[in-house]
């Protein structure tokens, strides 16, 4: 849904824990490690958004290739 240098915000129709995560993005073939730091839910039944801070700051070139 949004994403930054810092970190990123997703929605997924499982509610995570806040604590250490690496997800991918496959379309761009990308691994992204972080942590969650919480969920809300969506106005769609049984969908959560989750707000995910980076474990290091992403370079322009990695936000280009997953904005592109």
């Amino acid at each position: 849904m949004d994403i930054g240098e810092g970190g990123i915000s997703f929605i997924v129709d499982t509610m995570m824990n806040k604590g250490n995560v690496t997800i991918e993005i496959p379309d761009v073939q990308l691994t992204l490690e972080g942590q969650i730091l919480g969920h809300q839910p969506t106005s769609d039944a049984g969908l959560y958004r989750h707000h995910m801070q980076f474990k290091a700051p992403l370079g322009t070139a990695v936000l280009e290739q997953i904005l592109t």
